[in-house]
């Protein structure tokens, strides 16, 4: 049996060389997109989250405007009772 030449060998050391670097690319670039989807799962969790904040908000502003417009018809009708009041208080 003859034994491999010496070039066949160095391209063999070469090869599976390559094949590790290729692996371990493959790997890389595995753990990378893992890492991408984790980062948009995340975006996605964290837009949900300024979409409800945002909702939480305009529901507050709401109820703080419907909390003014009341208290400014209680002061309307409170003045305009006072009016009567003084109204009355003249013409007794």
């Amino acid at each position: 049996m003859c034994s491999p030449s010496p070039i066949l060998a160095h391209l063999d050391e070469q090869l599976t060389t390559l094949r590790n670097e290729l692996s371990t690319v493959y790997r890389t670039q595995a753990a990378s997109q893992n890492k991408q989807l984790a980062l948009s799962d995340a975006l996605r969790d964290r837009d949900e989250e300024v979409r409800e904040l945002r909702e939480e908000v305009r529901s507050l502003r709401e109820a703080r405007d419907k909390g003014q417009q009341r208290e400014k018809d209680w002061e309307d009708r409170w003045r305009a009772r006072t009016n009567d009041v003084e109204v009355c208080r003249l013409c007794f």
